[in-house]
């Protein structure tokens, strides 16, 4: 009987630790990172933008990015990291990044054209 309020007290905080790491993944929205030179591109009808690691590349990794966001215009044309949930049917061949987050990286990749 000494055990009970134990028991009670476990099975109490097992719920709350299971609800809480629910809750933290549904949270959790990021699972691809893209790094490159920012361009509007609409070549894809899912995306707004794409991501090319160097200007003279194709594109690499479209984009669909959130228009409330607004700050993208101060990144067109600049290397950028996205960071999203990927979506690999939408833009087949090519993955699209529903990005959650943009900012500039914290270094600038060397660019080099492949021959």
């Amino acid at each position: 009987m000494r055990n009970f309020p134990v028991s009670i007290v476990l099975a109490v905080a097992c719920l709350l630790v299971e609800g809480a790491g629910t809750r933290l993944a549904a949270d959790h929205e990021i699972d691809s990172v893209g790094i490159g030179i920012l361009s509007a591109d609409t070549s894809c009808p899912a995306a707004t933008h794409s991501l090319r690691s160097c200007p003279e590349l194709p594109t690499e990794v479209y984009l669909a990015l959130d228009a409330q966001r607004g700050r993208t215009n101060n990144f067109e044309g600049g290397y950028v990291l996205a960071l999203g949930k990927v979506d690999r049917v939408s833009c087949a061949p090519l993955p699209l990044i529903h990005v959650v987050r943009i900012e500039r990286p914290p270094t600038i990749p060397f660019c080099v054209p492949q021959p």
